[in-house]
C-alpha cells in the first residue's frame, strides 16, 4: 500500500522533513488493514488441511511442523496444539515445531480415544499479527520392521539389535535404540539358521545354497566374515540348515540333506575346528531350539526317522525319542533353564518335560512358539485371531493376549512364525509373510493394572446373595499380591445390595471375595473401581432372573 507522507519546513531554515506522527499513523493504519496481511501457511506433511503420519511403535518423535509467512517484516512464528481427540498425549515445541508423544505409544496397548492405534491431533501456527493456520493430523502406530525374506531371527542382547538371516544371503540388522533398520552384512548366498556366541562376539550362520558345505562366521563388531568349510556327506546336500550354541564351547549344526540322513556336526569355538558329534546321523532339516541360558538344546527332525533328542552342555546327548507324527515345518522352544520343551505339531502345542514326558497340550495354535526369557510364560501365535497368547507355565492358563497387527498364517521352518525375544523380555519379534512384526510385551511390575473377576454366576436369581472374587493383576496378568488399595462397587441395578468400599489387606494378597445381591431382572453390570485411581477399573455382566427356573 502506498502511503501519503506529509512534509513541513523546519523553522528558521529552508529544509523539509517528514512528520514522525504521520509515519506512525500510516504504519498503524497498515496494521489495521487486514486485507494487506497474509496468514502463515503450514507446509509440512503435504501442506494440506489434513495429513496422515506413520509412527513406529515405542517412538516418541512424530514430525516437525513447518510453515511460511509472506508478511514483512518477517514474522515470528509460534507453534501450538489447537485440539484433536488425543491432543493431551502430545507436546509441541513452540519455536521448532517438533511434535512428540509425551509417552511412547505402543502398538499392543493403544491409548487413543478410538482404541485403534490412530491418534488425532490438530496443530497450529500463528504469527506476530495473530494470523493462524491449522492442520489435522491422524497419526497411526505401526509395528512392521521392513525386513523381508527373513529366515531365522536372532536377538543380539549385547547390542540391543535383531539379526535376521535372509534368503538373499544378508544378515539384516534392526537397532532398538533408533527403532530402525541400520543396514545389513553381506555374508553368503542364501542363509538359514544361526546363533550368537555366548560372549556376543560372533554370529555363526549356515549357508543354505545347494552343495555348499560352509559355515559363515561373522564378526559382529564390524561385519567382517570368514568361511568355515566342512566335509559334505557322500551324497549331495542342499546346504546347511540350523545351528545353535551350547554353554560348553561348541556350536552344533545340521544340514538340509536332499535324500537321506547326514552327520550331526559341531564347531569347537576355541579353534573353529569342525568335527562330527558323538550322536548318530540325523534326518534332513533337523531343527534345533535353545534355552536362554545355553544349557539345553532340543533337536527334532522332519525326515526319517522322526525323532527328538536333547543335548545338555557338559553332559552330552540324550537317548532318541521316536514320534508318530511328521515334524515337517514344526517349531519348538526350550524354556530358560532347560526344564520344559514346547513343540508345535499339527495346530497343537505339545508341552514336555526335559525327559520328553507329556505335561499338557494347547490346542488350535498354529503359529510360532517361544518361551519368555525372564518370566514363567509361553508365548504362542493364534492365527485365528492374529494374536500372541501368553500362557502361565504353572497353570497353563491364558495370562494375556496381544494383537500382532497382521494377518498371520501357519508357521513354517525358517520362515513365517519364527520368533526371537529380547533378553529383558520386553520385545517380541515375529516373522510374517509381510515382514517382521515387533510386539511390545508387558513388564512384570507387580503393581495392579487390571481388575478381573472369577467364581461368580453368570445367571443368578433376583434377591439371592451371590459371591464374586475380585483379583488385581499386573500388566502381565500375574496377581498383584502387594495391592493395598481401596475399591468401590457400582452397578446398573439401582436397587442392588452392593458391598461397601473395601481396602485390600496383606492377607488378601491381591484377591478378595465379596457378597452382593441383585434385585432387578435383566442383564446387569457390576463395576469395581480403585478409589485413588479411577482408570483401574473393571466390570462384569450378570443375567438376573426372577421366579423358578427349570434345568433342561
Amino acid at each position: 500500500m502506498r502511503q501519503k507522507i506529509l512534509w513541513k519546513r523546519l523553522p528558521g531554515s529552508g529544509s523539509w522533513r517528514s512528520t514522525p506522527s504521520v509515519w506512525r499513523r500510516a504504519f498503524l493504519e497498515a496494521l489495521e488493514d487486514r486485507s494487506l496481511m497474509t496468514a502463515p501457511t503450514i507446509t509440512s506433511n503435504g501442506a494440506g488441511d489434513i495429513a496422515s503420519i506413520l509412527v513406529f511403535t515405542g517412538s516418541t518423535a512424530v514430525t516437525t511442523v513447518t510453515a511460511t509467512d509472506l508478511d514483512l517484516p518477517t514474522q515470528l512464528l509460534t507453534y501450538s496444539i489447537a485440539g484433536g481427540a488425543d491432543s493431551a498425549k502430545f507436546a509441541i515445541h513452540s519455536s521448532s515445531g517438533a511434535l512428540t508423544f509425551i509417552s511412547p505409544p505402543l502398538f499392543t496397548q493403544p491409548k487413543d480415544v478410538g482404541v485403534d492405534n490412530v491418534y488425532d491431533v490438530v496443530v497450529q501456527v500463528s504469527d506476530s499479527l495473530g494470523e493462524v493456520d491449522v492442520q489435522s493430523l491422524a497419526i497411526a502406530i505401526n509395528n512392521l520392521v521392513p525386513i523381508t525374506g527373513g529366515r531365522d531371527l536372532i536377538y543380539d542382547h549385547f547390542r540391543q539389535q535383531l539379526l535376521v538371516t535372509t534368503s538373499t544371503g544378508t544378515v539384516a540388522r534392526f537397532n532398538e535404540a533408533s527403532l530402525s533398520v541400520v543396514g545389513s552384512y553381506a555374508v553368503g548366498a542364501s542363509l538359514n539358521g544361526g546363533d550368537i556366541t555366548p560372549d556376543g562376539g560372533y554370529l555363526y550362520v549356515t549357508e543354505g545354497t545347494a552343495n555348499t558345505s560352509v559355515i559363515h562366521k561373522v564378526n559382529l563388531s564390524n561385519g567382517s566374515k570368514i568361511d568355515l568349510p566342512y566335509s559334505p556327506a557322500p551324497i549331495s546336500v542342499r546346504g546347511g540348515w540350523d545351528l545353535a550354541m551350547t554353554n560348553d564351547g561348541r556350536a552344533i549344526f545340521t544340514t538340509n540333506d536332499g535324500s537321506s540322513n547326514d552327520s550331526l556336526r559341531q564347531i569347537i569355538l576355541a579353534t573353529d575346528a569342525i568335527t562330527n558329534t558323538t550322536h548318530e546321523v540325523v534326518g534332513r532339516e533337523t531343527q534345533i531350539a535353545r534355552g536362554a541360558d545355553y544349557s539345553k538344546l532340543l533337536f527334532f527332525t522332519s525326515g526319517s526317522p522322526r525323532e527328538m533328542f536333547s543335548y545338555t552342555g557338559g553332559g552330552g546327548f540324550s537317548s532318541d525319542v521316536e514320534v508318530d507324527v511328521t515334524l515337517t515345518n514344526c517349531l519348538a522352544t526350550v524354556n530358560r533353564n532347560g526344564t520344559l520343551f514346547a513343540i508345535k505339531v499339527r495346530g497343537q502345542i505339545a508341552i514336555l518335560d526335559s525327559s520328553f514326558q507329556a505335561i499338557t497340550q494347547l490346542n488350535e495354535l498354529r503359529g510360532g512358539v517361544i518361551f519368555h526369557p525372564t518370566q514363567d510364560l509361553l508365548l504362542a501365535v493364534d492365527i485365528a485371531t492374529d494374536e500372541v497368547v501368553a500362557f502361565d507355565t504353572s497353570t497353563w492358563q491364558t495370562r494375556y493376549r496381544l494383537p500382532i497387527g497382521a494377518d498371520v498364517s501357519d508357521s513354517i521352518s525358517m520362515g513365517a512364525g519364527v520368533m526371537a525375544i529380547s533378553a529383558d523380555g520386553n520385545r517380541l519379534y515375529l516373522n510374517t509373510p509381510t515382514g517382521v512384526r515387533l510386539i511390545n510385551l508387558p513388564a512384570a511390575t507387580g503393581s495392579a493394572a487390571n481388575v478381573t473377576f472369577s467364581d461368580y454366576g453368570n445367571y443368578v436369581a433376583a434377591g439371592t446373595p451371590s459371591s464374586i472374587t475380585v483379583t488385581m493383576r499386573d500388566p502381565t496378568g500375574a496377581v498383584a499380591t502387594g495391592y493395598r488399595g481401596s475399591v468401590q462397587f457400582a452397578g446398573s441395578d439401582i436397587t442392588a445390595g452392593l458391598p461397601a468400599s473395601y481396602q485390600f489387606t496383606a492377607a488378601d494378597a491381591g484377591k478378595h471375595t465379596f457378597t452382593f445381591i441383585l434385585n432387578s431382572a435383566g442383564n446387569q453390570t457390576v463395576t469395581v473401581t480403585d478409589l485413588a485411581l479411577p482408570t483401574l477399573s473393571g466390570n462384569v455382566s450378570i443375567q438376573v432372573h426372577t421366579g423358578a427356573t427349570t434345568l433342561i
